[in-house]
């Protein structure tokens, strides 16, 4: 379970930050330096894992993020107990990874980006670049190298607005993309639309030739880029 701190209720303050991983200390660390730099009106915590639904987000009235210590995993257990990116999304909730062994530079940002998390923080970066990044996927921005933006989210030109390409799409394949955006497969989001999946298919075929995009990554990318828009 998370540690807590002083008599103030977490869900008193605007933004909560979760710092969960096996190494509870270092965490801890993290966690009251982070706190410290950040001011007043955060509230930075360590947590073990498992980590409970329940703490997932605390109050509708904050905005929390959850960063994944993951230091020393390789490839293949990077994941293991990590719920999916629209587990977040659900309770308002943003996830990102952190303190990442520097060897899996660019293939970890892929797949977290592919995955729908807000960025990736390796362990030779210092606590300044934490910091910033937490700042501003806070604020719902994305935490990634331009490099690994520009392979991945060639976002078609419309002048700097979204409202040229968002309008262009019917109310469904809006709903569609949304629910893409947040990591529902495409059964996932049937379910949810009570359709088929070869309705949503053709509804994604339909959405890649508007928005000028060949994946299903460069598809949610413009969805996260525009999140306010496709809720209109």
């Amino acid at each position: 379970m998370a540690e807590t701190r002083g008599e103030t209720e977490p869900g008193d303050y605007q933004k909560i930050v979760f710092f969960v991983g096996p190494q509870q200390a270092f965490n801890e660390v993290i966690s009251h330096s982070v706190e410290s730099r950040m001011g007043d009106g955060c509230r930075c915590m360590a947590a073990c894992e498992p980590w409970p639904e329940e703490d997932w987000c605390i109050g509708s009235s904050s905005t929390c993020l959850v960063m994944f210590e993951r230091f020393g995993q390789k490839p293949e257990a990077l994941w293991a107990g990590i719920p999916p990116a629209h587990s977040f999304a659900e309770k308002k909730t943003y996830a990102a990874l952190y303190n990442i062994s520097t060897h899996l530079k660019g293939s970890v940002e892929t797949e977290s980006l592919r995955r729908g998390f807000r960025g990736v923080f390796f362990c030779d970066e210092p606590l300044d670049v934490l910091l910033h990044g937490i700042e501003r996927m806070l604020k719902g921005e994305l935490w990634y190298s331009r490099e690994v933006l520009g392979r991945c989210l060639p976002i078609p030109g419309d002048g700097g607005s979204s409202s040229g390409l968002v309008k262009i799409l019917t109310k469904r394949e809006r709903e569609i993309l949304y629910l893409l955006s947040a990591g529902y497969g495409n059964n996932e989001i049937a379910d949810r639309l009570y359709v088929s999946r070869h309705t949503i298919k053709t509804h994604l075929y339909n959405l890649y030739k508007k928005l000028g995009v060949t994946s299903r990554l460069q598809a949610a990318m413009f969805a996260r880029k525009y999140i306010d828009s496709l809720r209109q």
